[in-house]
């Protein structure tokens, strides 16, 4: 007896004779895609056997980079299999990959799957597809965050530079990291006390820290401390840790009040006043109170030269 056999794509592949029984068949993945959540598990990939199963089949089975890195401190473990078997009557099999937990904060990433060498005797050959793609999704880690510092700087007579950095904290993959950054007002006033700035960072692969420059540019005047602010806003694929910066304005001058010396001519009777000048050596933003007091010379308040004066004040305005 004769029979025409077919391969599982229904073409004429060959004349059986004796018992009649057909032993073609093909190895193939059971679908073009996978996909696994990312933890310390294993990726089920099934290989898939179609036609004839009386008798074993082999096939070889490895993986390769997508986008995912291979490693124990990676995404997943490389596999690479040979004479993965098929036993009679066997019609799938299952081979698995190992995935990571890697801790990092990540998109979607890739593993690419193939088979080959599929063999068996006397007929099973390669079937559609014999290339995959096992997507291993994120499992929910933190997003790296963005923090920016404070700082402490004095004037001086030039322009003095206060640098605030911008750090990246926390393990990613995602990148660029954006982040929006303007100074605002507190106690200082832009463009008197300090320069206004605002622009945007970003951060490439590799990088983890921006810094600036801010520009003061007070000259010699006394005064209080005084703070502006850098906020930063609208950050891209990060989240927040500190994100405004204290620029604290540290006035490095001070300012001396002087007296003037007074030479003037006493009357024979009722009272002169002797006006002395005050100075201070450097402006200041704010109303200055000097306290006084007088002490005898050769003149005496005993022999009544003068009257003495305790604890008096004056004020020099702004």
């Amino acid at each position: 007896m004769a029979v025409r056999c077919h391969s599982p794509r229904s073409r004429p592949f060959q004349i059986a004779s004796g018992g009649g029984k057909c032993h073609t068949s093909t190895v193939q993945f059971s679908s073009p895609t996978y996909s696994v959540t990312e933890g310390d598990v294993t990726a089920p990939i099934i290989v898939t056997r179609v036609g004839a199963t009386d008798t074993p089949a082999t096939f070889n089975f490895a993986t390769s980079a997508g986008s995912a890195t291979s490693g124990a401190a990676a995404d997943y473990d490389d596999v690479n299999s040979t004479g993965v078997t098929f036993n009679a009557g066997e019609v799938s099999k299952i081979v698995t990959v190992p995935i990571h937990d890697d801790a990092v904060y990540e998109n979607a990433e890739t593993v690419n799957l193939a088979l080959s060498s599929i063999a068996t005797s006397p007929a099973t050959t390669a079937g559609t597809p014999l290339a995959a793609v096992l997507t291993i999704n994120p499992d929910g880690d933190a997003q790296p965050t963005l923090s920016i510092n404070d700082r402490l700087f004095s004037t001086g007579d030039n322009l003095t530079v206060a640098g605030f950095t911008v750090t990246l904290s926390g393990a990613t993959q995602v990148y660029p990291v954006r982040v929006h950054y303007k100074s605002a007002d507190i106690t200082a006033n832009a463009g008197f006390d300090y320069t206004a700035v605002e622009g945007d960072l970003q951060f490439n692969l590799g990088r983890n820290n921006q810094g600036y420059s801010h520009l003061d540019h007070r000259g010699h005047i006394q005064e209080p401390d005084e703070t502006f602010a850098i906020n930063l806003t609208a950050p891209i694929n990060a989240g927040f840790g500190d994100n405004q910066g204290i620029g604290t304005i540290h006035s490095g001058d001070t300012s001396v009040a002087s007296i003037g010396n007074v030479t003037q001519f006493e009357t024979n009777s009722g009272t002169t006043t002797f006006a002395f000048p005050v100075t201070l050596s450097n402006p200041s933003s704010t109303d200055t109170t000097v306290f006084y007091s007088t002490s005898n010379g050769t003149a005496t308040t005993a022999n009544n030269d003068y009257v003495g004066v305790t604890n008096g004040s004056i004020v020099i305005p702004r």
